[in-house]
C-alpha cells in the first residue's frame, strides 16, 4: 500500500489499485529468471557453490517485508516498522506474532 494506490499480487498476476489510475500501465520485465526447480537449484547449489534463485540475501528481505504484514493483519491495526531496529514502533501487541520462546537450551 502506497501514497498513491495498491499493489495486490500473487504468483501469477498483479493488480494495480485504483484500477482506473493506473489503467494501460506496463509491467517492466521480469528480473528473477525462471527457476529449475526447487530441488534442482538446492542440488546444483550443493555441488557446485552457486546461489539459488531465491535465495538468503533475497528471501530475508522478503520476509522481513512480509511478516510484519502479516502482524498487522492479525493484531487488526496498522504497524509502524523500525527496518534498523527489526521491531514494531506502534501497536506494541503485534509483536507477540514476531518472537517466538524458545525451550530451554535452544534459545538463540
Amino acid at each position: 500500500m502506497g501514497d498513491e494506490g495498491l499493489l495486490l499480487a500473487d504468483y501469477g498476476k498483479r493488480i494495480l489499485l485504483p484500477e482506473e489510475k493506473y489503467q494501460g500501465y506496463e509491467a517492466p520485465e521480469p528480473s528473477i529468471p525462471a527457476s529449475a526447480g526447487h530441488y534442482a537449484e538446492w542440488l546444483a547449489a550443493c555441488k557446485t557453490g552457486s546461489a539459488t534463485t531465491c535465495n538468503f540475501e533475497y528471501s530475508g528481505s522478503l520476509r522481513e517485508h512480509n511478516l510484519p504484514g502479516c502482524a498487522a493483519y492479525r493484531a487488526g491495526k496498522k504497524l509502524e516498522w523500525d527496518a534498523g531496529a527489526m521491531e514494531v514502533t506502534s501497536a506494541l501487541e503485534a509483536g507477540e506474532f514476531l518472537t517466538r520462546v524458545y525451550r530451554e537450551g535452544w534459545e538463540i
